[in-house]
């Protein structure tokens, strides 16, 4: 039993059956007809079997799809339903079957909004001609709220996959540099101990090379934290911990970068800071990766409640329609921005550059969205 945009359940089978009966007992009385189906709650039309001429519409019906009163009437049926797979779905259905029963499928409001509807047929007997009783129950609403759910669910798997894709690189870090290390060091030490215990000279040669490995250890594990939660963040703050950041890619890739910093000194959450550095360090990287430009520009601010990251470069760009869905850079800043519930959107234009603008709440709010 379907339920309408407007909350209301519609028994459309016991409806479907009443006025199936009304067809037929009242068809010398087309009048009455009428004024029976006029005062129902959902859209309804009569169209005739043969060919789905339009017979017959109630107000509901012309409402539901804006157009004047009685304006379909010996029109085609393809006005209801304009997509031809879907007027021989249900061709199809009804020869089959004999009726239609809650096949959702999409029609169009005269100002071109598309809709969804739930259809319910069944053939009767108008006026000695045979005729398909066609119900409508607008489910628009409810397949608009399934479509976000879906995007939602979608995001949320891309952020679980990306969290395990980086768990991955990290066990390859640790058992490619700090387990090789730490295991160099062990290795090393034991070496030392035996010539120690064996009264040899060369142990002190050993010991140093093992320091060695171990400085080298906690050097890569230094790098490590700074992958996961970089440290500064903690200990001088956002500002800081995205100028030294800049600085140092600057140095680093030859791209003249201006930072402007225009946020208040007070403290932001752990999450929103990291997530803030995450999207600077991400958009930052793809300059240096793919932009070709030579210089770039950052800019934090605040609007309102909401904190506006600005990333801009001067470099070849690209077509944002093209962007291949693994591109991990711009998918990892869409899905961080939209777990805060914020928004962010991607300009970019051949030869020209791109802009990366995100905006994040100060405040925890339901998945946002990102626009390309």
């Amino acid at each position: 039993m379907p339920q309408a945009d407007d909350g209301r359940t519609v028994d459309l089978r016991e409806l479907e059956t009443s006025i199936s009966a009304m067809c037929v007992h009242l068809e010398g009385d087309e009048d009455a007809f009428r004024r029976i189906v006029e005062t129902l709650p959902v859209p309804l039309a009569v169209l005739q079997a043969a060919d789905g001429k339009i017979l017959y519409t109630n107000s509901c019906l012309d409402e539901t799809l804006g157009v004047a009163r009685g304006s379909l009437l010996d029109g085609d049926w393809g006005y209801i339903f304009p997509n031809i797979s879907d007027r021989r779905r249900l061709k199809k259905v009804a020869t089959k079957g004999g009726g239609v029963r809650g096949i959702e499928l999409r029609c169009r409001h005269k100002n071109g909004t598309p809709l969804w509807v739930s259809v319910w047929q069944r053939r009767v007997v108008c006026h000695s001609r045979e005729c398909m009783l066609t119900i409508l129950v607008d489910v628009t609403g409810r397949k608009a709220d399934e479509s976000r759910q879906r995007e939602k669910r979608k995001a949320l798997r891309r952020l679980l996959e990306a969290n395990d894709r980086d768990r991955e690189l990290i066990a390859c870090e640790v058992h490619d540099g700090l387990l090789q290390q730490m295991t160099g060091a062990l290795m090393r030490l034991e070496v030392a101990r035996i010539a120690i215990n064996k009264g040899k000279a060369d142990s002190a040669e050993q010991v140093e090379a093992a320091t060695g490995l171990v400085r080298e250890a906690i050097k890569e594990a230094r790098s490590l934290i700074d992958g996961v939660r970089p440290p500064d963040l903690d200990k001088i703050g956002l500002a800081g911990a995205l100028k030294t950041f800049v600085d140092k890619t600057a140095a680093s890739s030859d791209i003249e970068i201006e930072f402007v910093h225009r946020l208040p000194s007070m403290r932001m959450g752990p999450n929103l800071e990291a997530t803030i550095y995450r999207i600077v360090q991400e958009s930052l990287n793809n300059v240096w990766r793919h932009s070709e430009s030579t210089k770039a520009y950052v800019e934090l601010s605040q609007h309102d409640d909401n904190v506006i990251i600005k990333v801009r470069d001067w470099g070849i760009g690209f077509d944002p329609a093209q962007v291949n869905r693994k591109s991990f850079g711009l998918t990892s800043i869409k899905q961080r921005t939209r777990l805060l519930g914020g928004s962010v959107t991607i300009d970019s234009v051949r030869k020209e550059g791109t802009t990366i603008c995100a905006e994040l709440p100060l405040t925890e709010s339901p998945l946002g969205v990102c626009t390309i």
